[in-house]
């Protein structure tokens, strides 16, 4: 019998502590099982404490997925936004730049979240390379921000020329794309190229843990998203719902950074 549960994620924004402390309130009751909160510096301190086993269940972001051994993770539910799984990478500049191309980006400031985050980096630099856009000669200034919002606002305040953010279809139906900067205060952006498809972010679980668990877990996040932690669910994930884990987009991701690392794309 398992006797807590440590739940582990990528630091959020202040404004989401409150919203995981009540999801943790929350799920500790509805599995009978006490869960903590884990909070990690960034992608990659993450997934060193998953693969060190001491965290139970996972948030992971793609990149850090793929990364892990195989017998160290295991994907158990897919994060839903807006009726979408997986996502697109999106380059995003302000609505008043005079960057109108990838070939205006020579010289300009990159603001990226993480070195691990698929969208915010990874997709977005080997997009570049695969245009016959070298990313590694192309920047000024390359900067990593630690989250999503964080790097937009360093665009909309004037600090960085670019950055790199997840994005999917308009909900409305219009056509085009929209991603984390509308949800950002400030300045209009635009977008400049997108990239992708990126597979979906992951809930992730200790291979060890109980098959009776794994299932009270997953059925648990699924219920979350439809009762009293709905809210809360959107506020920390942006996620909809929760489906089964797919199987399609990962093994494309891994061997994409495979090549790309041989390459020296990130040095």
């Amino acid at each position: 019998m398992t006797d807590t549960l440590t739940f582990g994620y990528f630091a959020q924004e202040e404004s989401t502590r409150e919203a995981s402390e009540r999801l943790r309130a929350w799920m500790s009751e509805r599995l009978g099982v006490p869960m903590s909160l884990h909070f990690c510096g960034g992608y990659e301190a993450l997934a060193r404490e998953v693969e060190s086993g001491k965290v139970d269940v996972a948030w992971l972001p793609p990149v850090a997925f793929v990364k892990l051994p195989p017998e160290k993770v295991e994907a158990l539910l897919a994060l839903e936004r807006g009726r979408q799984t997986g996502y697109k990478s999106a380059l995003v500049v302000r609505s008043d730049s005079t960057i109108e191309s990838l070939e205006d980006l020579r010289g300009a400031r990159a603001a990226w979240v993480d070195a691990w985050s698929a969208s915010g980096f990874v997709v977005p630099r080997v997009g570049l390379k695969n245009l016959g856009v070298d990313p590694r000669n192309l920047f000024r200034v390359e900067a990593f921000h630690g989250s999503h919002s964080a790097a937009i606002r360093a665009v909309i305040d004037g600090a960085a020329d670019v950055t790199g953010t997840h994005a999917r279809p308009k909900a409305s139906g219009e056509e085009g794309v929209e991603g984390s900067w509308t949800l950002v205060d400030g300045v209009a952006m635009r977008v400049l190229r997108t990239f992708g498809e990126v597979p979906a972010d992951l809930i992730c679980v200790r291979p060890a843990l109980p098959t009776d668990l794994k299932t009270r877990i997953a059925e648990a996040f699924k219920a979350a998203c439809a009762g009293e932690p709905k809210a809360d669910v959107k506020a920390i994930f942006g996620a909809d719902r929760f489906t089964d884990a797919p199987t399609s987009g990962y093994a494309a991701l891994r061997a994409s950074l495979t090549e790309a690392n041989a390459a020296g794309l990130f040095d």
